[in-house]
């Protein structure tokens, strides 16, 4: 045990050995954060995505996902459109970088949060939108090393799997209203929906089965990907916490399902096939395809 002495050799000296501990404890109970820039300035997109090349990003994306070199022009187009705007002088956006090393080591994933945004230009707002460290269960965690090309990695993966830069109901309402408690109206939902069913090329489930509930109780959605840095083997897991954390508030009494993957992952959509069976109220499974390599979901709620 360190014992501090009473009587240092002068009033401004601060013993080593104590330095040494107090160095010591912060380590253990994970007061040093990570270690990126994020940790000493607070950054918006805008400022982020103008310190690197585009090598500099999707190199990060190809060493998880080889297969994405095949959608490289997407991400390139993705990258330098994102650049070309100027952003707003104001925004409430905050981007959540999210380290899930329960998810196994190194993955890391963002949550875009742009609460209070309607009515303003959303691509001006998010490159004005801060960036967020969360860590896992607001836990800060000394090893983990997400770099700041990781989070602007993230940030294309989203947006490409819903096909940016071309526009979409389906894109503008997974960045606006992809949460529990969103401001959309039914009718704006509906389109949503449909524009979803139209990206993914969805089979089973057509946009008149989909509109033929305008006028249900309740019509509620909630959507996710899986990360580039996620295993594959936990892919289902990830997605079904997901299900499960949005299930509980809908007072649902039918639920629709689509599920998009790509090959590699039938062992993936099995798991989320039992968990939908057993969990989900009423459910009704239908399936797309994704843009890029990996697995997506939506979940509509309805309350009939």
């Amino acid at each position: 045990m360190v014992t501090q002495r009473n009587t240092p050799s002068s009033p401004n000296e601060e013993p080593d050995m104590q330095k040494s501990a107090q160095l010591s404890d912060a380590k253990q109970t994970g007061r040093l954060l990570l270690s990126i820039s994020l940790s000493k300035q607070i950054m918006t997109l805008h400022q982020l995505i103008h310190k690197f090349s585009f090598e500099d990003v999707f190199s990060d994306i190809l060493r998880n996902v080889p297969d994405a070199e095949d959608r490289r022009f997407r991400f390139l187009l993705a990258f330098n459109t994102l650049r070309s705007i100027t952003p707003a002088r104001e925004s409430n956006v905050v981007i959540e970088v999210l380290e899930k090393d329960y998810l196994g080591d190194g993955v890391h994933d963002i949550w875009i949060d742009v609460t209070n945004t309607r009515g303003s230009n959303i691509w001006e707002s998010l490159l004005a939108g801060q960036i967020k460290l969360c860590p896992t269960f607001n836990r800060p965690d000394a090893s983990c090393d997400i770099t700041d090309e990781m989070i602007v990695a993230d940030f294309l993966w989203q947006l490409v799997a819903y096909g940016f830069p071309k526009e979409s109901t389906a894109l503008s309402g997974y960045l606006l209203n992809n949460r529990r408690f969103p401001e959309s109206t039914q009718a704006e939902k509906i389109e949503e929906i449909c524009s979803y069913l139209d990206i993914h090329q969805v089979t089973g489930i057509t946009r008149e089965d989909i509109r033929k509930y305008g006028e249900a109780e309740n019509i509620a959605w909630i959507t996710d990907i899986t990360s580039y840095s996620l295993p594959h083997d936990k892919a289902a897991y990830d997605l079904t916490c997901l299900l499960d954390d949005f299930m509980w508030f809908n007072n649902e009494t039918k639920t629709i399902l689509i599920i998009s993957a790509s090959d590699g992952y039938e062992g993936e959509v099995n798991k989320i096939e039992e968990f939908a069976d057993n969990m989900l109220k009423n459910p009704t499974i239908a399936y797309g395809k994704p843009i890029l390599p990996g697995i997506e979901v939506m979940a509509i709620f309805i309350t009939e």
